[in-house]
């Protein structure tokens, strides 16, 4: 990863991610050395689908965050575009990997998204540790 693109790196309490009402919050109460690195303008730059987000927990952990309008499928594209690009990074290799999708206040998720294929998959690399919802926390 290029350093530039690491926004934060320390072991700050809490960290968040918000765009336009989507907001992700990663509670760090286990201290963590965490990286929040910024995907979208700045590791990948052109017009490619990608996630938002990217917080590395300690070589332990990977969690890939993309804050969606709605369009739910194309989120999650985008979740795995940007795991299959980045998937050999010192960063990932070797960590548990954790997908997130915030989507707006005002939309709900499908029910429909669970027999998604890119979701199946999303759903097997990640070990069924995968969240789709309005507003998304997670505690390490």
């Amino acid at each position: 990863m290029q350093p530039e693109c690491i926004k934060i790196k320390d072991k700050r309490k809490v960290f968040t991610a918000k765009e336009e009402g989507k907001v992700y919050t990663l509670y760090n109460n286990s201290r963590f050395k965490i990286s929040k690195i910024q995907i979208d303008g700045c590791v990948f730059k052109a017009n490619t689908e990608k996630c938002d987000w990217m917080f590395s927990v300690e070589g332990d952990k990977a969690i890939f965050l993309e804050l969606k309008g709605s369009d739910v499928e194309k989120g999650l594209s985008q979740l795995a575009t940007t795991y299959e690009k980045l998937k050999a990074e010192k960063e990932i290799k070797g960590c548990e990997i954790w997908f997130r999708l915030s989507v707006g206040e005002k939309n709900s998720v499908p029910r429909a998204v669970k027999t998604n294929s890119v979701y199946k998959w999303l759903f097997a690399i990640s070990n069924d540790n995968i969240k789709i919802g309005k507003q998304l926390s997670d505690v390490v």
